[in-house]
């Protein structure tokens, strides 16, 4: 083989490759879009009420707050949530900040991870001055603890039982590659049965509908099981 005939060959190899690739990508967004939750029709009955709400939650995910200008994306949704939605609450469920060291401060190397889980705490406290639960994500979810506390917790609000949840184990490297210790399951499940006249949410950055680690179906049975008791377990 020529080093002409090669080089047509392997450009024509590089354009199926390609190919195979935009066709496997174009079937994961419409497998996304089908996942999507259709808007409806008519306004349901329950929205139309005249009864004030109980408490009105502000949900925001994956701020990835990483360079100046998410910095201020994240500081605008901040103050629009404080100055004109005005909810009771906020729950931020993971992948909060990534910022590197230059945009820090002063901060030891091995200090980076809780560095920016303090950071993001500090723009929570100065910027949106509402109640919040915050989680940590797959991503920097290192040192979480050493600033909001165990990742496993929970606390009530407005007759409603919020239980952060996360997982123990994960892959640093392969998205969903993560798993719960039997500690996790054996407490979340006993957290849930002693809140059981409550309606519980649980929270967590991964979904578990449609599973998205490996340890999801864990959680749905115990979800599945308190469902089919109390009907009063929401996640």
């Amino acid at each position: 083989m020529s080093r002409r005939q090669f080089v047509i060959c392997l450009l024509c190899l590089t354009a199926l490759l390609y190919s195979a690739e935009q066709d496997m990508i174009g079937k994961l967004y419409k497998l996304a879009q089908s996942l999507q939750v259709a808007e409806m029709a008519e306004r349901p009955a329950w929205a139309t009420t005249d009864e004030p709400p109980l408490f009105r939650l502000a949900w925001i995910s994956d701020a990835h707050v990483m360079n100046k200008a998410s910095i201020a994306n994240a500081q605008q949704v901040m103050h629009q949530l404080r100055d004109e939605l005005r909810p009771d609450g906020i729950l931020v469920t993971g992948d909060n900040c990534g910022l590197p060291l230059k945009l820090l401060g002063k901060c030891p190397k091995d200090q980076v991870a809780s560095r920016r889980h303090a950071w993001f705490r500090e723009l929570l406290e100065k910027e949106l001055g509402i109640p919040y639960i915050v989680l940590h994500g797959d991503n920097w979810a290192s040192s979480y603890s050493t600033v909001f506390g165990p990742h496993h917790k929970s606390c009530d609000f407005g007759g409603f039982h919020f239980i952060q949840l996360a997982p123990d184990s994960q892959s640093p490297k392969d998205n969903g590659c993560a798993v719960y210790e039997q500690e996790t399951l054996d407490w979340l499940e006993k957290d849930i049965e002693e809140h059981a006249t409550m309606p519980t949410l649980i929270l967590q950055h991964e979904p578990i509908y449609p599973p998205c680690i490996l340890d999801a179906g864990k959680i749905e049975d115990i979800i599945k099981k308190h469902n089919a008791r109390q009907h009063s377990v929401i996640a």
